[in-house]
C-alpha cells in the first residue's frame, strides 16, 4: 500500500468536466460566505444607527451574518456529498477501471445517472455516509495504534476521506454487498490506512496553511484601499477564499488518493471468515438491505 498523490492529481485532471462543476458551485458558495459578513455588518449597523455604539452592532452583524452562511452550509451538506462528492468519485472510480468514458455535459450526466442508481435521495446517501462514520469508530476502538495521537484525533482524521473511500468497491460493483468486503478490507489494514490518513491530512492542513499564507497578500492590497481598516477580519477573508482552495482541490486529491489504496485493497482482500467481526459488520445490514430496496 502506497501514497500516490501525482496519480491522484492526474486521475481529477482526467474528470476536468466534473471538476469545473465543483469549482464553479464552490466558488459561488464561497461569494456567499464572503459577502454574508458585510451584508450582516450593513443591515445590524443600519439597525443600530440610533444607538450609542452602532460599529459595535456592525460587528456582531457580521458575526452573525458569516455564522448563518456557516450554518446554511453545513445543511447543504448532504445535497453537495449527493450532487458533487459522489459523482466525483463515480468518476474517478470508472477511470481507475480504464472505462472509457464521455467528454463534457455527457460525463457528469452518465455519472449522476449510476449514482442515481445505487442512492434515492442526497438524504439516503448522507445517512449512509453517517453510517461508515460509525463502522470507522468500531474500527479505532477494536485496533488502537499510534498511542502518541489521542483515540477522538484519530477517528476525526480518519472520518474525512476513508468513508468516501468506503464507497468506491460498492460504486465498482454497483451493488452494496460490496460494502462487507470494503469494510473488512479497511479493518484488516487498518494500521495501513490510519498511516495514509495522517499523511494525506498533514499534506492536506500544510498546503491549506500555505494557501493562507498567501492569500493574505491580496487581502493586504483590498485593505489597504478601503477607507476603513479590515482589522481581524482579513485573516477571516483569507481563510474563507482558502476554504475553497480546500475543497475544490485539495480534497478531491487526498479523497482520490484514499479511494486507490482501498480499492487496491479491496480487490487483494480474501472473503474467507468475512464474518470475523460481526459487530462491524452489522452496521452495514441497514445500508444492505436499503441499497436492494433500491435496486429493487
Amino acid at each position: 500500500m502506497e501514497l500516490n498523490l501525482l496519480k491522484a492529481t492526474q486521475m481529477l485532471e482526467r474528470t476536468m468536466p466534473i471538476l469545473n462543476r465543483r469549482i464553479l458551485i464552490y466558488a459561488a458558495i464561497t461569494m456567499g460566505l464572503l459577502l454574508s459578513i458585510p451584508i450582516g455588518a450593513g443591515s445590524f449597523f443600519g439597525l443600530a444607527s440610533f444607538s450609542d455604539n452602532p460599529g459595535f452592532w456592525g460587528q456582531i452583524g457580521a458575526i452573525f451574518g458569516l455564522a448563518a452562511a456557516i450554518y446554511g452550509l453545513r445543511m447543504a451538506r448532504p445535497a453537495l456529498f449527493f450532487h458533487l462528492d459522489l459523482v466525483q468519485m463515480s468518476a474517478i472510480v470508472k477511470r481507475l477501471q480504464g472505462e472509457n468514458l464521455p467528454s463534457g455535459k455527457e460525463l457528469n450526466d452518465s455519472v449522476k445517472r449510476q449514482v442515481s442508481t445505487l442512492f434515492q435521495d442526497p438524504g439516503s446517501a448522507w445517512s449512509y455516509r453517517l453510517k461508515l462514520h460509525q463502522l470507522i469508530h468500531l474500527c479505532a476502538s477494536r485496533f488502537p495504534v499510534n498511542r502518541a495521537v489521542p483515540s477522538p484525533l484519530k477517528k476525526w482524521l480518519l472520518a474525512g476521506f476513508v468513508p468516501d473511500a468506503l464507497f468506491a468497491p460498492a460504486i465498482k460493483e454497483n451493488d452494496f454487498s460490496a460494502l462487507r468486503k470494503s469494510a473488512i478490507a479497511f479493518c484488516r489494514k487498518y494500521q495501513d490506512f490510519s498511516r495514509i490518513s495522517l499523511i494525506l491530512n498533514a499534506f492536506l492542513f500544510g498546503m491549506s496553511f500555505i494557501a493562507f499564507w498567501l492569500l493574505l497578500t491580496p487581502v493586504d492590497w483590498v485593505d489597504e484601499a478601503l477607507p476603513i481598516s479590515l482589522g481581524v477580519w482579513k485573516y477571516v477573508f483569507a481563510a474563507i477564499l482558502t476554504f475553497w482552495i480546500k475543497v475544490v482541490f485539495l480534497d478531491p486529491i487526498a479523497a482520490t488518493a484514499m479511494i486507490m489504496n482501498l480499492l487496491e485493497t479491496y480487490e487483494a482482500t480474501d472473503t474467507k471468515d468475512i464474518d470475523e467481526w460481526p459487530e462491524i459488520l452489522s452496521v452495514l445490514e441497514p445500508l444492505a438491505e436499503a441499497g436492494n430496496q433500491t435496486g429493487q
